[in-house]
């Protein structure tokens, strides 16, 4: 992995990790059960960090790995599901 991936990586990590912090303390307020929250906030953190892991990896053996157009689709997915990018949905309230 070169040093623009890996830098490319770091920032979708931060990413994904500012996004599923944002969720749970949503969750949180909601009144979910914090073991509940804390579990799956571990479940969907790791499978958002592997998926591109485990993709470079099955691309890097035919060339075709490019982290700029994983980190588009994984900001395509969230707006397709209404989650956004931002912590826009969590309110001090």
């Amino acid at each position: 992995m070169n040093k623009e991936d890996k830098a490319e990586l770091e920032e979708w990590i931060k990413c994904a990790r500012s996004i599923e912090l944002d969720l749970a303390k949503k969750n949180l307020k909601n009144g979910q059960d914090p073991e509940i929250v804390l579990k799956e906030l571990s479940h969907r953190l790791i499978q958002k960090v592997l998926h591109p892991l485990i993709k470079y990896t099955e691309l890097l053996h035919t060339g075709n790995y490019n982290s700029y157009a994983s980190q588009e689709e994984y900001k395509e997915y969230m707006k397709l599901k209404n989650i956004g990018l931002k912590a826009d949905h969590v309110t001090k309230d």
